[in-house]
């Protein structure tokens, strides 16, 4: 087992953060465990939200999620800058990819709440503005 491991860690490309991999494998685990309970009736605590005031490990998947988007666009923006991409172009990028995203909310939403819900988008359209302003103050603030 170990040496199996070992082959595959061998063969990831030597410009990757491992811990952001592993950090991001995880968060889209517990995503998927959150959102199919197996019974909506009979779920463990910490697969609920909180009501109101404190939080439970299903809180955290989002934070998680945004930091892991943050520092990808990070070490991305800085690997095009390095190839030498303007800004401009950069920003293009991202611009074009938040829509990308928001359309596929839209699109899914459609199927799913028939856009009878005012606030069908969800954590798409927060997720799609976090990554928007990101790409923003990456390219042209160089944060």
């Amino acid at each position: 087992m170990r040496q199996h491991c070992a082959e595959i860690i061998n063969k990831l490309p030597s410009h990757r953060l491992m811990a952001l991999d592993v950090m991001r494998g995880l968060t889209i685990t517990a995503m998927i465990l959150v959102n199919n309970p197996g019974s909506w009736g009979a779920m463990y605590w910490p697969l609920k939200h909180a009501q109101w005031h404190g939080w439970t490990p299903t809180d955290l998947i989002f934070p998680f999620f945004i930091f892991i988007v943050g520092m990808s666009i990070t070490l991305s923006v800085n690997s095009l800058r390095a190839k030498g991409v303007s800004d401009q172009h950069i920003l293009k990028a991202g611009v074009i990819r938040t829509i990308k995203l928001i359309a596929l909310g839209w699109f899914l939403a459609l199927f799913y709440y028939n856009f009878r819900d005012p606030s069908f988008a969800g954590l798409m359209t927060s997720y799609c503005n976090c990554v928007c302003w990101a790409c923003y103050n990456v390219s042209v603030w160089s944060i």
